[in-house]
């Protein structure tokens, strides 16, 4: 609600996303998606993978 407020006469992505939950979501919607959830996903094991030392891992198991 407070991006729709705040945003006035623009879209953002968030105010796009809850119009078109009523109507269905476009191909396009769902690759930008897929993709953000792919990058997110990516950044967390790549996080993990190089945060957490491998003595640390290693021990655990």
């Amino acid at each position: 609600m407070i991006t729709i407020l705040v945003t006035g006469t623009q879209s953002t992505l968030p105010v796009r996303l809850w119009a078109m939950m009523r109507l269905g979501f476009s191909p396009d919607i769902n690759a930008l998606v897929a993709l953000i959830l792919m990058f997110t996903v990516l950044l967390c094991v790549l996080a993990a993978r190089f945060l957490i030392p491998r003595q640390v891992a290693t021990e655990r198991t």
